[in-house]
């Protein structure tokens, strides 16, 4: 248990206070043991759709109780054009904009690249549902491809054309997951978690905000009042962009030129991990820390992000109230209050 000293500078005195840590637990539901690239998106959408099923048959049933629900499979059985079914299963939102891996090739090759958009809709979308078997292409001015998303569970009121379209006169989504419960007792124990995100230590190169900030969670800032606050904080959580808190895209013109300036940012960002280091060792000298990387970190970018390598941070990970991997809190109530 860690233990904060606190200077009482008008009576020349010296308090100490036990910090209490809180209880965490890491259960490695996202660390990634073994390296594998054949798994898509569609194990993902069948889980959802075989969680979400049920709930949609029974709002689809709700709302249209004298229309049949039949599988994809079984749209090739009814045998009047014209009789309205129902239909459950995954949004597939085809997209002739969305980014491509070509991106990326024409960057490497010195090709030249594709534009950049803000924004990859148009008009030329294209909506599919499609279940555990099969897709079927959803058409109809009743569904704006604009307002639909790759990935929505969904209940679809229609016909099927001779063409194997789908003929969309409604539908729905599952709704909105039931409020848990607030019910549990909440002790009067004042304990404080810290939140920093944002420290982007490659780009700020303010060191007297640093230093505050490892006086003010050790005590060794402010009044008395200040101090015992500092006492409170019970953990640190960085939530990540601490090394850097932007990234730069280079155009292929000049690329011998961009490659230098490449280099001169990979140096910065071993200097700014160095200092982010410095930092976060003498924070869990006093104080349980927790690290999350972000998007600008040094991890990796698949998701889910993986916990900082401890040889990134040499000094911190030696330090016994150092956790950097993804831990769950239980059973604890944030109140977030902005500091400026």
């Amino acid at each position: 248990m860690p233990i904060i000293v606190i200077h009482d500078m008008a009576n020349q005195i010296m308090n100490k206070f036990n910090r209490e840590c809180i209880n965490v637990n890491d259960y490695g539901r996202f660390k990634i043991v073994q390296k594998s690239f054949d798994k898509q998106y569609s194990n993902i959408y069948n889980a959802r759709l075989k969680a979400l099923k049920d709930v949609l048959i029974e709002k689809a049933k709700q709302k249209w109780a004298s229309h049949k629900i039949l599988q994809l499979s079984e749209l090739s059985e009814v045998v009047d054009d014209n009789e309205l079914v129902l239909i459950v299963g995954i949004i597939y939102k085809h997209q002739e904009l969305k980014p491509s891996i070509l991106k990326e090739l024409s960057y490497e090759l010195q090709l030249i690249p594709q534009p950049v958009r803000s924004n990859y809709s148009s008009e030329k979308d294209q909506i599919f549902l499609e279940d555990e078997m099969m897709r079927i292409k959803l058409v109809g001015d009743r569904i704006d491809p604009k307002e639909i998303v790759t990935g929505l569970a969904c209940t679809v009121l229609g016909h099927q054309y001779d063409d194997g379209t789908f003929w969309v006169e409604e539908y729905c989504f599952p709704g909105i997951c039931p409020k848990a419960s607030s019910s549990i007792s909440v002790r009067n124990e004042k304990k404080q978690l810290l939140l920093l995100s944002g420290l982007n230590l490659c780009n700020d190169t303010n060191s007297i905000v640093h230093e505050l900030l490892v006086e003010f969670i050790s005590g060794m800032a402010g009044n008395d009042s200040t101090q015992k606050l500092a006492a409170t904080i019970t953990q640190v959580i960085i939530a990540g962009n601490c090394v850097d808190g932007i990234t730069e895209s280079y155009r292929n013109h000049g690329f011998v030129k961009e490659k230098n300036k490449m280099s001169v940012v990979a140096l910065e960002t071993i200097l700014a991990t160095h200092k982010f280091d410095d930092l976060l060792s003498q924070i869990a000298e006093t104080c349980c820390v927790m690290v999350m990387p972000a998007q600008f970190d040094p991890s990796n970018h698949s998701i889910p992000q993986q916990p900082f390598h401890p040889c990134i941070l040499p000094k911190t990970s030696r330090c016994a109230f150092f956790y950097y991997h993804r831990i769950f809190l239980a059973n604890i109530y944030f109140v977030l209050r902005m500091i400026n």
